[in-house]
């Protein structure tokens, strides 16, 4: 009868320690999920910022020649209008600008790289534990992300607004981006899992 007990109770032991240790697997696989969702989400948000700044810098660039004619060779096609060659003020360069090919893919890229940050960020609504401070760094790099991808695809405002809003989101993203590099978990992919 000892002996019975003594291998049940072993037996419960065995089997107590096998569920903490799945359980505890199974933690490290989501905590290892997040990290990666981490990492991918500020990789994402970097690139799309980077062709923001792009485009935001090429705008202001436009804007800017067409308000005090200046011709240079890089706007002077933004400049005139398509049909006519006439001279057009400064919201017809705009369009312009926004009509031209690279302008309409880049902007397009933009989106798609939105929705993919927005899918993301998704995926990290519930961080683990140990994450929690990293998933409010990187919810504020996520606002400054929109806003500087809105501010891309539709500019808005007085030329002035517009360079100040550049200028205040560009050292805001890279501000936020700077912290986030110090918080972020290094990834390990296992691939015995």
């Amino acid at each position: 009868m000892k002996k019975r007990l003594l291998a049940l109770s072993l037996t419960c032991i065995m089997l107590t320690g096998c569920g903490v240790s799945a359980k505890q697997k199974e933690q490290e696989l989501i905590e290892q999920t997040y990290a990666l969702n981490l990492n991918s989400a500020t990789t994402q948000m970097l690139s799309g910022a980077a062709l923001s700044e792009t485009i935001c810098n090429k705008t202001a660039k436009v804007w800017y020649d067409a308000i005090y004619d200046v011709v240079e060779v890089d706007t002077i096609k933004y400049m005139r209008d398509k049909d006519t060659y006439e001279e057009v003020d400064f919201n017809g360069a705009l369009k312009n600008l926004y009509e031209d090919e690279a302008i309409v893919s880049s902007v397009e890229t933009i989106k798609e790289n939105r929705q993919t940050v927005d899918d993301l960020m998704s995926e990290l609504a519930t961080p683990p534990e140990k994450y929690a401070i990293c998933y409010d760094t990187i919810t504020d790099l996520y606002k400054i992300y929109t806003k500087f991808t809105s501010l891309a695809i539709t500019p808005t405002g007085s030329y002035k607004e517009y360079t100040e809003n550049f200028a205040e989101i560009d050292d805001d993203f890279m501000t936020t981006y700077n912290l986030i590099q110090t918080q972020l978990p290094d990834v390990e992919v296992d691939m015995a899992s």
